[in-house]
């Protein structure tokens, strides 16, 4: 009957809010292992969230930030859901909407300017989103070009979503582990 063409749920190239983003890029630029790419990149992010949870930590972030106001709920709720989705799951970019529920409390210790990594943050998210913009143009402008009925990824567009799964990675590593604090927090309480 020929070849059926399924489609469902599952994010390719092009719409990738996850950590499989770089392991996907170097199977495909480098023919890397995907497995063994994804599980470094896994032990990358646990790596990251369990420095920066140490930052926290150290700096008595938990003790200025009231879980029980809505920014905390706010801030729990849209982290858990991207915690759960972000290493788990081949997510849609559209996903990344939950990024703003994290935005008012962060935006609550931007105005208190007590500790500076916060107001770093910020300017890193806001840096990000300008980045976007430049990654929808070549994503959907310059991405993919078949030869011969072989698919193919310009360079521009390999390169730009290696630099968005880069930020991709450090933003939910800090939302990431600040959130898993306040939900320990949460159930020690």
């Amino acid at each position: 009957y020929g070849k059926t063409v399924t489609l469902y749920g599952k994010a390719g190239y092009q719409a990738l809010f996850s950590l499989n983003t770089i392991p996907k890029l170097f199977k495909y630029m480098f023919q890397l292992n995907y497995i063994f790419s994804l599980l470094l990149m896994f032990s990358i992010f646990c790596t990251f969230i369990y420095y920066i949870s140490k930052y926290f930590k150290k700096n008595n972030i938990l003790n200025k930030i009231d879980i029980y106001s809505i920014e905390g709920k706010l801030f729990l709720l849209g982290g858990s859901i991207l915690l759960l989705c972000y290493p788990i799951f081949s997510n849609y970019y559209y996903r990344e909407v939950f990024i703003i529920s994290a935005l008012p409390l962060l935006l609550k210790f931007f105005r208190e300017k007590e500790n500076k990594f916060f107001n770093y943050f910020i300017f890193f998210i806001v840096f990000r989103y300008i980045f976007l913009f430049l990654y929808g143009f070549v994503n959907f402008e310059d991405s993919v070009y078949h030869v011969n009925g072989i698919r193919f990824f310009s360079t521009s567009y390999l390169i730009t979503t290696f630099i968005k799964g880069i930020l991709d990675l450090i933003l939910m590593s800090i939302i990431g582990s600040l959130t898993i604090l306040l939900n320990v927090k949460i159930v020690n309480d």
